[in-house]
């Protein structure tokens, strides 16, 4: 129980650091404008992933380096707090005095406390995380971060050109005092209070109802997730609600343009370093926006060099991170900017004969793929959008018609780049802007429904459609989501109490892991093929994780057709000695994927019909050189070739 404890301390200690940097961001900036805790949370955010890229491609993150940079956060937030103390405290009781009468009011905030309070414990530890994508990818990018003090060359792993490494900086935030079990504090754990914190700001700042507040923000901790790696999800949703906030705040059109890009640039970067899937979502944002206040601007010079600025800035902040990802992969930013090392650039096909797409092959595939729950979702969401845009003032900036033009476009972008193969994601890669927009359309179109005499809603347009989404929505998903929520939340704070390891992950698992790496002499390159290659120690050699063989790989491309190819590629690569969990095929059978391809169930998923065939090429032709190479260590589970040593022999 003690480490739950500690576990669940931190994170509340990590979420005040971020509010700290983001007052400290507020009274630089805007020091005459006060801003809620919610947004200066989603600046504190936005900073650190900025500041990330720079320690990430210098070399010097450190436990120290991170501790301390918590330490200045989270101590000026409580300067910050002691200095508004009295204010803080007048303006408490000015609530308490006009609302202590309102029971619906009180029952609606301690409904949102506990499903707040529920929501968060039951991410402070758990064991539910995809061993393929977390155990080879985004555990071991904020391991290397904090042992080497940057992520470095990952030339052999697809997911490093998906991820320019903003997440995994969080990450560190984490595992500075934590463990891996721990990584969903931050996302989705402290990144659904600062959406919390986002809506209750956003209803304050417009003097909205409170009650309408509540209400979504009971929804919005309902509903379930699609959360199956540690990936960013609900922080990008935190990032785009702030961009959206920034942009129908008063505020911003009193500031100097300068500020008003810095800030904009800073939260519009941040969201492009988390993931390349939630590039198109913020560039349309952004820049439709700026479309719109260009056409209305009074002063159209001002605008302009405000969007000038923008994108200066946006490009700034963002090239630490693009100039990490090209040192390590051969792209500054894939795909927008070349393939770098991915294996599409060496003309492999991960898409079949279903390379072409069209209108009725796409909604075909997105009817056989997508269940009558997420239809329902889907149908809502269009119904709200129009509502949402034809209910709009004409305002300067147009956010709530630039994020709902952003939000169908980028959807329409994801889905031509996944391609049909893999279509069934794709809910879950663009959920982080379709679910926002389906929170503002609430947001904004709720306070519109007026109770008329004898408490009916006015019979009109907004007030059926409402129903409609209400209706589908119940039916659709929150009464399924209700059970989910609670039961993820049950098994993940019983899981946290009782201190369990992850998956996989005995204590002998961790000795098995310290005791091989002692095989190969210090400062050697490996070529990690294992299970849980976060373990090992990345400051003893030089480790290259390969999750999907072949996905990704230094120029020529990684050849599979031969053993000796592979072999003299590799130590041409520097690379002399891989390891390889021979065992259990790193949880990728060979058997089972065999019987997969034969019976053709890889159809729908052309993509992954590829990585299986270059997977199983790539591992048999590791076994092939375990004959041929000298095998220095070798448990019954786990190998590692010298590929520079022929076998003895017998």
């Amino acid at each position: 129980m003690t480490p739950y404890l500690l576990a669940f301390g931190w994170g509340l200690c990590i979420l005040l650091a971020l509010i700290g940097w983001g007052t400290i961001l507020n009274r630089i900036l805007f020091p005459e404008q006060p801003i809620d805790w919610g947004q200066r949370a989603a600046f504190g955010v936005a900073f650190s992933i900025a500041i990330g890229g720079i320690l990430n491609v210098t070399y010097i993150i450190s436990k120290p380096i991170i501790l301390g940079y918590l330490l200045v956060g989270f101590l000026y937030f409580f300067i910050a707090q002691n200095q508004s103390i009295n204010s803080n405290i007048n303006l408490l009781n000015s609530f308490l005095k006009k609302r202590r009468t309102n029971k619906l009011l009180i029952f609606g905030f301690l409904i949102v406390i506990l499903l707040t309070f529920l929501n968060y414990a039951s991410w402070v530890a758990t064991n539910e995380f995809n061993t393929l994508d977390d155990y080879n990818a985004y555990f071991v990018f904020p391991n290397k971060m904090l042992q080497t003090g940057s992520i470095g060359p990952e030339p052999f792993s697809e997911r490093r050109m998906t991820s320019l490494g903003g997440q995994s900086f969080l990450h560190t935030l984490v595992l500075v005092i934590l463990s891996e079990k721990n990584l969903f504090i931050i996302d989705p754990g402290i990144a659904s209070i600062i959406v919390i914190g986002l809506i209750l700001g956003y209803f304050n700042e417009k003097k909205l109802s409170l009650h309408i507040a509540l209400l979504i923000c009971t929804f919005y901790l309902l509903f379930p997730a699609p959360i199956l790696n540690s990936t960013s999800l609900v922080i990008a949703l935190a990032l785009l609600f702030s961009t959206f906030r920034i942009l129908t705040w008063k505020g911003l059109r009193e500031n100097h343009f300068l500020l008003n890009a810095f800030i904009l640039a800073l939260t519009t970067s941040s969201i492009c370093a988390l993931k390349t899937n939630l590039i198109p979502v913020s560039g349309i944002f952004l820049l439709t926006s700026y479309g719109f206040y260009l056409s209305r601007a009074e002063n159209r010079r001002t605008a302009i060099y405000e969007l000038l600025a923008t994108i200066g800035f946006g490009f700034l902040l963002l090239s630490p991170w693009m100039i990490s990802m090209y040192q390590s992969s051969g792209t500054l930013l894939f795909p927008l900017f070349g393939k770098g090392y991915h294996a599409s650039a060496y003309d492999i096909n991960f898409y079949g004969d279903k390379n072409t797409l069209t209108l009725s092959i796409f909604w075909r595939s997105l009817s056989d793929l997508i269940g009558w729950e997420l239809r329902i979702y889907s149908f809502v969401l269009f119904c709200l959008t129009v509502l949402g845009v034809r209910s709009q003032p004409h305002t300067e900036r147009q956010a709530y018609v630039s994020l709902a033009i952003a939000t169908w476009l980028a959807t329409l972008l994801v889905a031509i780049a996944l391609r049909d193969g893999d279509w069934k994601y794709l809910y879950r890669y663009t959920f982080s802007f379709t679910f926002l927009l389906l929170v503002v359309s609430m947001m904004l179109l709720l306070p519109k429904v007026r109770i008329g005499k004898q408490g009916k809603i006015a019979h009109s347009a907004t007030s059926r459609l409402m129903a409609i989404f209400l209706v589908g929505v119940l039916v659709g998903h929150v009464w399924h989501g209700v059970e989910k929520e609670f039961g993820t939340w049950r098994k993940n704070i019983g899981f946290g109490r009782r201190d369990l390891s992850l998956t996989r992950l005995s204590p002998s698992v961790v000795e098995q892991y310290a005791a091989l790496q002692q095989a190969i002499p210090p400062e050697e390159s490996l070529l990690a093929r294992l299970e849980a290659p976060f373990l090992l120690d990345f400051r003893r050699n030089k480790i290259l994780t390969v999750g999907m063989p072949g996905s990704a790989s230094p120029p020529p491309g990684m050849p599979l057709e031969a053993a000796d190819a592979l072999a003299s590629y590799l130590m041409a690569q520097s690379i002399r000695y891989v390891a390889y969990s021979y065992c259990d095929d790193v949880s990728f059978s060979i058997s089972k994927f065999r019987e997969f391809l034969r019976t053709g169930n890889s159809d729908e998923f052309t993509w992954l019909e590829a990585e299986i065939k270059l997977s199983i090429a790539f591992q048999e032709k590791l076994v092939e050189l375990s004959h041929t190479r000298k095998r220095i260590y070798d448990d019954g589970e786990i190998f590692i070739l010298d590929l520079l040593t022929p076998a003895k022999r017998t």
